[in-house]
């Protein structure tokens, strides 16, 4: 005879095997949807290669570029806009006032050289205006060029350790004339005080050039935000004195050193700017979760550029964050993705100036930054090595965790560098609005009372300068005239390749933030607690039917 507990025994274990399945596959498809979606959906590099060229090149086709409060940036942010209305989603512009700077045409320099009965005419093409640069005359800026030389030195360090020797510069007359001296100068305090002072002559105006054995190396300038200006220790001088500004490259350089040791240079400087406090935009595009009070997820990028076409910074993540919200909202519409918080799509302005844009979103939303889970920056995308930010964690994500995990799976590594880029705005909002007034005079008003965004990390790639370490052979240029499309691609500093991958790993980290999102109270996953409380449910009813048989059999 069988054994009637055996066939008990049996149905037991089918019943509850039974029961565990039908627990597991009741699970909301959300607690995995970073695991698995992740592997159906990437990023196409090229489409991103695309639009980055598209908004480099809609920018390159004004004069002053996309610096921030230009008729380009203006252009450039109703362009994201679009991008962002065509896939669908819900998207606007919120503008704020602050200070900015255009250009109504080209700038330019000539100079005519002048050696005995000999003259030579010759436009430089690499003259290019520092942002925020007085404007010249109607018809320009016209004078002797003259040298104000600088002591030569070994290093960048040596250099800036120097005391300033004002005797070098005794005896050179620069009224009306155009000053013709190093860059270096802005890089040691007491030689810019020394410059600042010596500028009350009225100049015509003055011009940048590389002027030491180690920075003749970088053979193009480095543009800065406010170089006309500029913002330093020694004040705001060349914008207080109304003095235009410039600078040129290493080969227009050595053409002039060569021919001021050999006669006399005229020069004439055409600047036609234009300066106030304008209204700048950001762009903002919105993908819902479950419903209207649902946390958020913030992405952002910034849109506005120095002096240059910005293809690695920052056309090439704002490419990026578009190319992935289409992904996210494609998702959503094949019924792949059911946030359970939403995602803002953010274009940020003023990131040049110094993380303006950044603060005033901040300051314009301080009220909802309790329901912001985590904030995403990308800046710099596309070089050789991808690296990130550090954070802390918080209400149940941890980002560094996460951004690895990704990384890891995109197969690609990634190193720590912080940086300074827009996710500071949220971090440290105060210190950063403190920044903002007092450089500018004017910021964002954000209490003291003001909730940061611990969760809040920048993704971006090295090298990005040729200061930065570079072992795939390839420096990086930001800032300059080098961060073009055209020179990425012949040069391999930004490749189709890696802007496919990092981009891959935002994506990334965005699903597991939307798929995670709904358990940041508790981070560990439900899966795990139904499967426990499943089995306590089957060892229960099977010892009570073991208890119940036994009886019988008694």
């Amino acid at each position: 005879m069988r054994n009637p507990s055996g066939r008990l025994t049996f149905s037991l274990i089918a019943g509850g095997s039974l029961l565990l399945a039908v627990i597991i596959c009741t699970v909301p498809a959300q607690v995995s949807l970073g695991a698995t979606t992740t592997e159906m959906v990437e990023l196409d590099g090229s489409s991103i290669w695309k639009n980055a060229t598209s908004l480099e090149q809609l920018g390159a086709s004004y004069p002053s570029y996309r610096c921030a409060g230009s008729a380009g940036a203006n252009a450039s942010a109703a362009w994201i806009l679009s991008s962002f209305q065509q896939l669908g989603l819900a998207a606007w512009s919120e503008g704020f006032q602050f200070h900015g700077w255009d250009l109504a045409l080209e700038p330019s320099m000539n100079v005519t050289f002048i050696n005995g009965s000999s003259e030579e005419t010759l436009t430089l093409t690499s003259f290019q205006a520092e942002q925020f640069s007085a404007p010249t005359p109607l018809y320009g800026a016209t004078g002797e060029l003259v040298l104000l030389p600088l002591p030569s030195t070994s290093s960048r360090g040596s250099f800036t350790s120097l005391s300033y020797d004002p005797s070098g510069w005794q005896g050179i007359d620069i009224h009306d004339r155009i000053v013709f001296v190093g860059r270096e100068v802005r890089w040691n305090p007491e030689y810019e005080e020394g410059l600042a002072e010596k500028l009350r002559e009225d100049p015509a105006a003055l011009v940048f050039f590389y002027s030491q054995p180690w920075s003749l190396s970088y053979e193009v300038m480095f543009s800065a935000s406010s170089g006309g200006m500029p913002l330093s220790n020694a004040g705001a001088y060349l914008h207080d004195q109304s003095v235009p500004a410039g600078h040129i490259d290493a080969v227009d350089t050595g053409w002039l050193l060569e021919k001021l040791d050999q006669g006399n240079i005229s020069a004439r400087i055409a600047i036609d700017s234009t300066e106030g406090i304008w209204t700048q935009s950001n762009v903002v595009a919105f993908l819902p979760g479950e419903s209207e009070d649902s946390d958020q997820i913030l992405l952002t990028a910034h849109y506005d550029t120095v002096m240059d076409g910005g293809f690695c910074d920052n056309a090439a993540s704002v490419a990026t964050m578009i190319e992935v919200a289409a992904k996210l909202v494609g998702m959503r519409d094949e019924g792949a993705l059911d946030p359970s918080c939403a995602i803002r799509f953010i274009a940020l302005t003023g990131e040049e100036l110094g993380l303006v844009g950044s603060s005033y979103y901040f300051a314009m939303h301080a009220d909802e930054m309790g329901e912001v889970r985590a904030v995403v920056n990308i800046d710099c995308l596309g070089a050789g090595v991808m690296s990130r930010s550090t954070t802390d964690p918080s209400q149940g994500i941890d980002l560094d965790e996460l951004v690895d995990r990704c990384v890891a799976d995109a197969g690609i590594s990634s190193i720590i560098e912080e940086g300074s880029s827009d996710h500071q705005s949220f971090l440290y909002p105060r210190d950063v609005a403190w920044q903002i007034q007092s450089r500018w005079g004017i910021s964002p008003q954000i209490g003291s009372d003001a909730t940061s965004v611990t969760s809040s990390i920048c993704l971006s790639s090295l090298p990005l300068t040729p200061l930065d370490p570079y072992p795939s052979g390839h420096p990086g240029w930001i800032h300059t005239s080098r961060d073009s499309s055209s020179f990425c691609s012949s040069s391999g500093w930004i490749t189709e390749e890696n802007l496919g991958e990092q981009g891959n790993v935002v994506l990334a980290l965005c699903l597991d933030l939307l798929g995670t999102a709904q358990n940041s109270d508790d981070s560990a996953s439900p899966l795990p607690v139904i499967m426990v409380v499943g089995v306590l449910v089957f060892v229960a009813v099977a010892v009570l039917l073991m208890v119940m048989v036994r009886r019988r059999a008694a």
